[in-house]
């Protein structure tokens, strides 16, 4: 007996690729969630083994929620040319000096009536982390690789400038460690 496929879909990673997520079965009767390029040059992405089914299933839901980004459309679509277009900016003006206190600045930004599951997309696709505020149409945006101190504070400060003068509600949350 070979291995076998039990499930096959295919999904959209954050970076715009292709891939299949895959249930694999194999002779020794463990199984692996894999998830694989659609391309050409095929490389494995992520894989997990399991010695039980109903855990290999529930790790493929998992990461068919957590790793399927669907390209955004419309005003979600804008939102992540925006965000990119500030992160990009703000990486710009972050410095070189990261002294002072650990933070965890973030840019927030008033979106009313947005969908949450659409908008964190949006900015998974653009390369920041979002989350949004409860009971609030304030979402929280911060840059995953602007540094943990002052280089942060550049970052956000920036990116909350360059959001607002093209048109979005904005404020920098700070809060320090």
């Amino acid at each position: 007996m070979e291995e076998k496929n039990l499930q096959s879909i295919q999904i959209h990673l954050v970076n715009g690729r292709l891939a299949r997520l895959k249930l694999i079965i194999y002779p020794d009767n463990t199984l692996e969630t894999a998830i694989i390029t659609d391309d050409s040059m095929q490389e494995k992405v992520f894989s997990k083994r399991f010695e039980d089914e109903e855990s290999a299933l529930d790790f493929f839901h998992y990461l068919k929620q957590d790793r399927d980004v669907p390209e955004p459309v419309g005003r979600y679509k804008k939102l992540a040319v925006d965000l990119e277009k500030a992160k990009l900016y703000a990486k710009g003006r972050m410095g070189n000096d990261d002294s002072g206190a650990f933070n965890f600045d973030s840019v927030s930004v008033y979106l009313p009536r947005w969908r949450e599951k659409l908008v964190i997309n949006a900015a998974k696709t653009a390369g920041v982390d979002c989350f949004k505020r409860r009971r609030s149409s304030w979402y929280l945006f911060s840059l995953p690789e602007a540094g943990d101190c002052l280089m942060r504070t550049k970052a956000v400060k920036a990116m909350s400038d360059f959001l607002n003068n093209i048109g979005y509600r904005t404020y920098v949350f700070y809060m320090l460690d």
